[in-house]
């Protein structure tokens, strides 16, 4: 049934501005954080702005695993903003705002329902699973992603309704744009096959026969062929980055067993955190263990469950079963059977997803206001109460986020045998000037992880600020047990033996580190230039022979 409503499309699209602004608009006086900051905009490529260079290794798998036109977004914010991060901030800030009125529109369009169009398009907005992809700049990636995946469902909507070459080739366009922005988006074109039975109705109008659909879908799944191929070409190359740089977690550290034990888990935490988001943080560390058969046994009940629900009501309701298999679809990616990086779950991963349980509830809650129309008033002021609770705490979750040491004792407060929180809160601490508070959380870190290279590292450049040398000393020795090839700890090595007086140890390292340096950033580079430096001083300092 369709609910009228007085407002303008235009007036809307300034409401749902002012909401954004509202809940999120405190990120624009954030600061950068020390978690994949320091990837995305203190890269020493990203940091010089647009060049030739930079856009030649946006496109490249040795340099960059993040996504092409990412990498680009952030050398242009080098352009406009420098390293001011209010800048940054209002770049993320700016694409939400622009992807909640895409999706409006789009809503409106499908549903032809203004009122169910709003709800969804308000909780798209302020759901608090969304603080992480607007708050923290390094997932610029999402939000681009996001961007050009509604522009091209939009570009399918028009496809559908009138099939032709030169519409297939704008969706195929905007699709691989959503690629370069982030491979996540590669199960699209299996959306899009959703789309085709509701609400394009492909089929025939009004035909919501799932068995019939999927009998007669055959021309509408070649159709997507040339689409899956493309996925198929931007899973490899993400998969080949990832493993180039490392983040890979092998099978030999997390066996099969485990991940497909953890997946049906996984579902349901995603859903949990959906609908009683609670206990939210940026970093959920990697269960390494077999869950409990239990939790595994009874999560896949729960997940056949909904979807025997879903299938047995779908004629007559169809977005359920569109928006029930768009959230499972669009998690395949990142539900943890390959695993890239040492988190279990992700809040920003649910961008994509929470667009299949927002259809779900903003569409389920439009037939329920139809179904008691002399009740229609309470059920919208109860939606109200709601979407201000959860407007409430989204704008507390964004307060989480204003620098490293706010963002990571939350994530130390709400999460167990985390050395990622411990090391980066000592980080913070240790930036702030805050050495001898900071240097615990790294021996924590340590206790959860014993070979983290990276608190070892923050140990030693700790002490060294405190000009405790010796100790500064023997936590650069444990990085380069760890990793012999450490360049920043041969050259800080080369250093603090130096002011211990001990020369050939100082030229040791330091001539370790300009070869790393030659190698890895050429001759040109400042820090290989002071290694050159530095050497050539403790040749003549301590009179020995090169």
């Amino acid at each position: 049934m369709k609910h009228s409503l007085v407002f303008s499309s235009t007036q809307i699209s300034l409401l749902l501005i002012l909401i954004n602004l509202i809940v999120f608009g405190r990120v624009v006086g954030f600061e950068f954080v020390n978690i994949d900051d320091s990837v995305y905009v203190f890269n020493i490529h990203i940091q010089k702005g647009l060049t030739l260079e930079g856009l030649r290794l946006a496109f490249s798998v040795d340099q960059n695993f993040s996504g092409s036109l990412n990498w680009i977004s952030h050398m242009v914010d080098i352009e406009l903003f420098g390293f001011n991060p209010a800048g940054h901030h209002l770049s993320s800030l700016l694409l939400h705002i622009i992807n909640t009125l895409l999706f409006f529109m789009l809503m409106a369009r499908w549903t032809e329902n203004r009122w169910a169009s709003v709800l969804a398009a308000v909780l798209f907005a302020i759901h608090p699973l969304r603080v992480e992809s607007v708050a923290w700049i390094a997932d610029r990636k999402d939000l681009l992603c996001m961007f050009f995946t509604l522009i091209t469902l939009e570009a399918y909507r028009r496809y559908a309704r009138t099939p032709n070459r030169r519409n297939y080739l704008v969706v195929s366009a905007f699709f691989i744009l959503a690629l370069l922005s982030k491979p996540v988006i590669v199960t699209l074109p299996l959306v899009l096959l959703l789309l085709d039975y509701w609400p394009h109705q492909r089929l025939g109008k009004g035909n919501f026969d799932i068995f019939f659909w999927m009998k007669n879908a055959g021309p509408m799944v070649l159709e997507k062929l040339p689409l899956l191929m493309l996925s198929g070409i931007f899973s490899w190359w993400a998969y080949q980055a990832q493993a180039l740089h490392k983040v890979m977690v092998s099978t030999e550290g997390l066996p099969w067993a485990v991940r497909l034990a953890n997946v049906p888990v996984n579902y349901l935490r995603y859903l949990a955190k959906t609908f009683w988001p609670a206990d939210l943080t940026v970093f959920y560390p990697l269960n390494w263990q077999m869950v409990p058969l239990w939790q595994t046994v009874g999560s896949i009940m729960i997940l056949i469950g909904i979807t025997v629900w879903v299938l047995k009501i779908c004629r007559k309701f169809p977005y359920l079963l569109v928006g029930w298999f768009w959230f499972l679809i669009t998690l395949v990616p990142v539900i943890g059977v390959v695993k890239a990086g040492f988190h279990e779950i992700a809040d920003r991963y649910t961008y994509l997803p929470l667009i299949g349980l927002i259809l779900m509830v903003s569409l389920g809650w439009s037939q329920l206001v139809a179904g008691f129309p002399k009740r229609s008033s309470y059920i919208r002021s109860a939606t109200g109460g709601v979407l201000l609770i959860l407007a409430t705490v989204t704008w507390f979750q964004v307060s989480v986020w204003k620098n490293s040491i706010t963002l990571f004792r939350h994530v130390v407060e709400h999460t167990e045998n985390n050395a990622l929180a411990h090391n980066n809160l000592g980080h913070g601490l240790m930036i702030w000037g805050e050495l001898e508070e900071g240097i615990p959380h790294f021996r924590q870190a340590l206790k959860i992880f014993p070979g983290y290279t990276l608190a070892w590292l923050n140990i030693g450049t700790a002490h060294k600020r405190l000009n405790q040398i010796p100790q500064a000393i023997e936590a650069y020795k444990k990085v380069l047990e760890l990793e012999p090839d450490h360049v920043v700890v041969h050259f800080e090595l080369g250093k603090l033996y130096h002011r211990m007086g001990d020369g050939k140890n100082a030229i040791g390292h330091t001539r370790t580190a300009e070869v790393l340096l030659i190698k890895n950033y050429g001759p040109k580079f400042l820090k290989t230039i002071e290694a050159r430096e530095n050497l050539k001083k403790y040749y003549d300092l301590y009179s020995l022979e090169k």
